[in-house]
């Protein structure tokens, strides 16, 4: 009479338990990425956005430190007390980036040149729409190549 066929897994017992793990892990993984990583991405963005907004926080607070020495001293009005208290400043704020690993440091000024950085910038100046120099926000823009998360504050004063 014929032939019998040989199963291609050579049991059927292998293949009843084979074909649901698989089929059953498949869908646990689409159904676990589907419903977790949106908050978990969601949770990551708040935390990036908290430590970014920390570390600028901490830049205007070296900025107003220098100036509160300018005043102390009453040297506002000296233009090269101003400029070494403003380069200061920029030295202190790109020293920031040691206590924030992963993180960058850009200083701009109000014309947006670059003061000062903790990476090599291609460029001598910013371009990016103006932006209210009020509050504090986080903005997403693509960066000589890159996209960043910036964390945007205004120091009245330099």
């Amino acid at each position: 009479m014929g032939k019998k066929m040989k199963r291609p897994f050579g049991s059927s017992l292998l293949f009843g338990v084979l074909v649901p793990v698989v089929v059953i892990g498949a869908l646990f993984s689409f159904f676990l990425t589907s419903f977790l990583e949106p908050p978990l991405v969601s949770f990551l963005k708040e935390q990036a956005d908290t430590s970014l907004n920390h570390a600028s926080d901490m830049g205007i607070a070296v900025c107003e430190e220098r100036l509160d020495d300018l005043l102390d001293l009453r040297m506002e009005d000296n233009p090269e007390m101003n400029l070494a208290s403003k380069k200061q400043a920029v030295e202190e704020i790109k020293g920031i980036h040691g206590k924030h690993s992963g993180f960058q440091m850009l200083v701009v000024g109000q014309d947006w040149e670059i003061l000062g950085a903790t990476f090599a910038v291609p460029a001598d100046r910013l371009v990016l729409p103006d932006y209210s120099k009020k509050g504090r926000y986080v903005i997403v823009r693509e960066l000589w190549g890159a996209t960043v998360r910036i964390s945007c504050r205004y120091f009245p004063f330099w």
